[in-house]
């Protein structure tokens, strides 16, 4: 089915779907902060006010998909410092990949650069391993042992 973002069986990870190429600026708006300026709507009104509604909306959502994944960091951490830092690290770091499941793969890196953490070295190495578990689930599996004869 043409526009399917359903991948084939086996396909890698790269092949299933790309971002478009040319999206008059949209991507790249969504990772500013400065006001949105050049978007109007179908009658030519200023967008700008919704496109600043919709970053957030982004934001937010990136945000809760960090804090999904990385659950034990959070426990760790509290609810208010893992909010602050899956806000900080949504707002630096735009996903490179459609699939949801792959963002969020240098959050650990991004948790020992924060100075609040420097004497919880433990914090991100507790997000590394939940980061493994999400990428074993998600990888292809192998091929079965031979077993012996």
């Amino acid at each position: 089915m043409a526009g399917s973002l359903t991948p084939p069986p086996n396909a890698p990870v790269e092949e299933v779907a790309q971002p478009p190429q040319d999206d008059g600026g949209f991507i790249d708006t969504l990772a500013r902060t400065d006001p949105a300026k050049g978007f109007h709507d179908g009658r030519g009104r200023d967008a700008g006010d919704r496109i600043s509604v919709y970053r957030n909306n982004v934001v937010v959502s990136l945000a809760d998909a960090i804090a999904n994944t990385f659950a034990a960091t959070g426990r760790m951490v509290g609810e208010d410092f893992m909010k602050a830092a899956a806000i900080a690290f949504a707002k630096a770091n735009k996903p490179r990949s459609p699939l949801m499941f792959l963002y969020g793969d240098t959050f650990a890196d991004f948790l020992a650069r924060l100075p609040g953490l420097a004497d919880y070295p433990q914090v991100p190495e507790v997000a590394r391993i939940e980061y493994a578990r999400v990428a074993s689930y998600h990888a292809k599996d192998a091929a079965p042992l031979a077993g012996e004869t």
